[in-house]
């Protein structure tokens, strides 16, 4: 429970919280409802335009390209709308297709197609959309289509991310660290005058160094010294240590899951992927291995397809591929050529933003706007792709599931298995077409092998227009009769014996039951004491042998009426009529002679025979069931991963308009043409292509695979990229702010063998990454985005951290490697999982439907799309949540039980260690009279121990200082 005065900073925390972000507030919405145009105007401009420039118009203006046919520079654009119609109805805006494809409901029609809008921007559209969509914009001359903008192949080389990687000297600008980045920073600092910050406490280097390489905030035997760091501050030491620990391969293991879109389900009816997780397990060991990057990328590619000198590589190779496996598609789509394009295009998203950081997808049904990457070059990447097979076709089509690779006689075990497996499958299905030729229920029983007299429907009147059939057994005499199911009333059969003998006889009607028989076939018996009517079930087994159906006991006299009727009146399914059967009752005739007694004494030894081969044939399918039930879960627990399948290789043709139903010329298999010198050599025809498009993406004159992951790792680690659009260095990305050094980073980095620790290390240990993070007023004015890197990023913990800090805080964080499938067994759908284990947060699960709640309201990655840099909003939900959150309460309420147990220390002693868990430091002298005042005024309200200390670490969990990197 939070106590009084946490409840008095509730509104003062969400007001600082939000108080620099631009929101449709209640206030706001009330007033554009009743708001002049001059208001109406206000609002489009300040609120709505930026977002639809932001987000929308790279591909709906007409001044770059009118996807779809919809241009949304105007209003008469979206009021006429695109291929799919008007983009807004006014009248039911909730109907509206641009609203539609905002709410990602439907999987088909996602806007932005790379991730959902932020809360805040949505509320804004939905403000906008409910109250008119009012839209000032004419529609004059913007209509009219303006030249391409496009940069031609030929002109690749005029933009700097298509240029070899230069080989730089290092500075000669004199620095007391003699450190190259911060030579090469202090370059452009000096040159506008900007004097960088001085370096960090040990407080915050130590906490900036484990949220940065481990994603925990630091335990209690890191330094605490708020001063700056003196000589017994062994920095190195700390660096070394940090990049040694198994915590470093599950940090940046998480950042590269952004990236490649992982999860363990897909969105379409929240199927879960059981084998997702060793993908997950290959990132991890992959980073604290320090395995070079260009293998850890070709694994990736095409580790399916590469030697391996050991099985744990093989193995390691083969779940590598995951990568290209692992995309959220619509399984479902039933035009199976549309979702197999669907598949590859989404894995050339992939490929292209993660290690090229081009935008190769805008290149499917067109040339591409702004970048030289020609629709040709689209499907020469296509068709490689497109000689491996993605999945298995269905109703709804399946992810391939490969079996790992084993050791010798492990797969001779399993191979032996499955072979027993396709022998036992083909003995029964022989066993049991044998078993229905032996069952005396599936016999075609012969009329003169029944005892008492026996009248076959070959031997009846027919009136109407009825269907013999041999079709199912069993049956008696020559076949059987139906209706066909139709003319009800107008069709009957009679069945009269030619002489029977006055006596009492058990009346029994043959006929084979299925679910489309009739529930109420009329039968109408005709004996000494008049009419008798029965109904007969034939959707229901006979109970006589499977075969026959009592009517009932009867009384014939001589002379007198003896024979039955069945007809179809009233019938609700097809009427079935087999043979009659007069059975006497007791010994009322005398002792039988031989010649009548025979041919039930045949039926007998006949029914005994099939009987005793019926038993011993189901014994031997009940052995053979029990082997194969055994195979098979042997079989199942088979490791399998999920992955591609090689196929036939072959080239294919331009899709016109992006439509796979208007094929255009073929094209070779081969890459992106805009770098020429590496781009020449052809993929052979009987080569699978995927190995040749992992080596041209490491290949030494690719000048954009390693220059993109080191602007990667340097975003990670300082809070924005040299390059600040991390997946897009096209043209309609921005440029490096430090071309040089960026370079020069790249160059080093191909050096030391594309190692990632050593990268790592080469930025962690600069001043740049150590310096403080406070602004002056001049700093503000010269460099406010921090371009310069004078200055530390203040960060927000993301999602990760926060929620396993504070599992550590708590004492519950199971620090564990190696922990496998956090999937329970049996699990089919990820709809409503709920997230209680206490793992670290990157073993998951990882549910595209059902993420953690900190998760999303924490502005985490969307899985299913390559995320290189994730959203950063500040809004009220995230403030509340982290005072009303439930799994937050109960984590501070443990801390404070174990703080509550500490009676050897005193109050104050209490409140220190408190912070010292929390934040990483020692309370300041008015932070220390805050919580005693804190405290007391608990005291008050009679609260627990535990919940006062408990309230305590609460506030402080909720503190900025515990949220964000200094």
């Amino acid at each position: 429970m939070v106590h009084s005065k946490a409840r008095l900073a509730i509104g003062f925390l969400v007001a600082l919280w939000c108080a620099n972000i631009h929101v449709v507030s209640f206030s706001q919405t009330t007033t554009l409802n009743q708001s002049s145009d001059d208001q109406q105007k206000q609002f489009f401009e300040k609120s709505v335009r930026p977002i639809l420039v932001a987000r929308c118009l790279e591909c709906h203006s007409k001044d770059t390209e009118t996807n779809g046919g919809l241009s949304l520079d105007s209003k008469q654009g979206w009021v006429i709308g695109g291929d799919s119609g008007p983009a807004i109805n006014i009248n039911e805006w909730e109907k509206s297709l641009l609203w539609l494809a905002i709410d990602y409901r439907n999987p088909k029609l996602q806007m932005p197609p790379d991730s959902k809008l932020p809360p805040q921007e949505r509320e804004i559209l939905q403000s906008w959309l409910s109250n008119g969509a009012y839209d000032p914009r004419e529609s004059s001359e913007n209509l009219i289509p303006k030249k391409s903008t496009a940069l031609s192949v030929d002109q690749a080389q005029t933009h700097w991310a298509y240029r070899a990687i230069r080989e730089v000297a290092t500075p000669s600008f004199p620095l007391e660290s003699g450190n190259t980045i911060d030579a090469f920073l202090a370059i452009k600092q000096g040159g506008v005058g900007v004097k960088p910050n001085a370096i960090a406490s040990q407080s915050i280097l130590s906490q900036r160094l484990h949220i940065d390489l481990h994603g925990l905030r630091p335990g209690l035997d890191q330094p605490l010294s708020q001063s700056n760091r003196d000589l017994e501050f062994a920095y190195d030491a700390m660096v070394d240590s940090l990049l040694a620990s198994p915590q470093f391969g599950e940090r940046f293991a998480r950042h590269w899951m952004d990236a490649v879109r992982f999860a363990e389900s897909i969105t379409l009816r929240g199927f879960v992927l059981p084998d997702a997780w060793r993908y997950r397990s290959y990132l991890i060991q992959s980073f604290n291995e320090d395995k070079p990057i260009f293998e850890f990328i070709r694994e990736q590619v095409a580790g399916d397809l590469m030697q391996s000198e050991t099985l744990n590589q093989e193995q390691n190779r083969l779940i590598a591929t995951s990568a290209l496996a692992l995309g959220d598609t619509n399984l479902e789509e039933q035009d199976k050529k549309q979702l197999e394009m669907d598949y590859i295009d989404e894995q050339l998203d992939m490929i292209g933003k993660v290690f090229l950081a081009q935008t190769i997808g805008c290149a499917r049904c067109h040339d591409h706007k702004f970048d030289p990457i020609p629709t040709r070059d689209y499907y020469a990447m296509a068709g490689i792709l497109k000689s491996s097979v993605s999945m298995e076709h269905s109703n709804v089509s399946k992810w391939i599931s490969v079996p790992l690779p084993q050791d010798s006689v492990t797969e001779s075990r399993y191979e032996a298995a499955a072979l027993r497996r396709s022998q036992l499958t083909k003995q029964l299905e022989v066993l049991k077409k044998k078993l229905q030729v032996t069952n005396p229920s599936s016999l075609v029983v012969r009329t003169e092998d029944l005892e008492g007299i026996v009248i076959d429907d070959t031997q009846a009147k027919k009136v109407g227009d009825w269907e013999e059939s041999t079709s199912v057994k069993a049956f008696v005499g020559q076949g059987y009769l139906h209706d066909k199911n139709n003319h009800k009333g107008q069709k009957s059969v009679t069945f009269e014996p030619a002489d029977l003998k006055p006596g009492t006889y058990r009346l029994r009607l043959s006929y084979n039951h299925s679910p489309n028989r009739t529930t109420a076939a009329k039968v109408r018996v005709f004996s000494a004491d008049g009419e008798d009517l029965v109904r007969v079930n034939q959707t229901q087994k006979p109970e006589d042998d499977g075969l026959w159906h009592t009517l009932g006991i009867y009384r014939f006299e001589e002379g007198g009426q003896a024979f039955l009727i069945v007809s179809n009146d009233d019938s609700n399914g097809h009427v079935i009529v087999d043979a009659v059967q007069f059975l006497p009752e007791g010994n009322q005739f005398g002792a039988a002679k031989a010649s009548e007694t025979q041919p039930n004494e045949r039926a007998t030894s006949l029914r005994a025979e099939t009987e005793a081969s019926s038993s011993g044939i189901k014994k031997q399918i009940a052995e053979f069931e029990t082997e194969l039930k055994g195979l098979q879960s042997e079989l199942d627990a088979r490791p399998t991963v999920i992955a591609l399948r090689p196929d036939t290789p072959a080239d294919i043709a331009i899709h016109v308009r992006g439509s796979v139903h208007q094929q255009g010329a073929i094209v070779p298999r081969g890459f992106l043409s805009c770098l020429p010198s590496i781009s020449e050599a052809p993929i052979k025809p009987a080569a699978n292509g995927r190995l040749e498009l992992a080596d041209w993406l490491v290949h030494e004159e690719n000048p954009l695979t390693a220059r993109v992951y080191v602007n990667r790792v340097w975003y990670w680690l300082m809070g924005e990229g040299i390059v600040r659009t991390i997946d897009n260095f096209g043209t309609t990305g921005e440029e490096p702010s430090h071309p040089e050094l960026l370079d020069w980073l790249t160059r080093q980095f191909v050096r030391h063998n594309w190692s990632t620790k050593w990268l790592v290390r080469e930025i962690v240990c600069s001043e740049a990454y150590q310096r403080t993070s406070q602004s002056t007023n001049l700093l503000q004015s010269l460099d406010p985005d921090n371009r310069l890197f004078a200055r530390a990023s203040v960060r927000r913990l993301d999602a990760e951290t926060f929620r396993d800090s504070l599992l550590a805080i708590s004492g519950e964080l199971e620090l564990r490697a190696d922990i496998g499938s956090t999937i329970p067994p049996k699990l089919k759908e990820d709809f409503a999982y709920k997230h209680d284990s206490h793992f670290r947060t990157v073993y998951g699960p990882w549910f595209r439907n059902s993420l953690p709640e900190l998760y999303t309201q924490l502005d985490g990655a969307n899985p299913s799309f390559p995320i290189g840099k994730r959203n950063r909003s500040t809004i009220a939900p995230q403030a509340l949540a982290m005072l009303n959150s439930e799994w937050i309460s109960e984590r501070t309420r443990r801390f404070g039980a174990m703080l509550a147990a500490r009676s050897d220390l005193s109050e104050d002693q209490q409140i220190e260690h408190c912070f010292l868990c929390i934040l990483n430091r020692l309370p300041s002298s008015l932070e220390m009279g805050w919580a005693r005042a804190t405290n007391a005024i608990a005291r008050q309200s009679q609260t627990t121990d535990e919940l006062l200390w408990g309230g305590l670490a609460h506030e402080l969990v909720a503190s900025i200082d515990f949220r964000y990197i200094e």
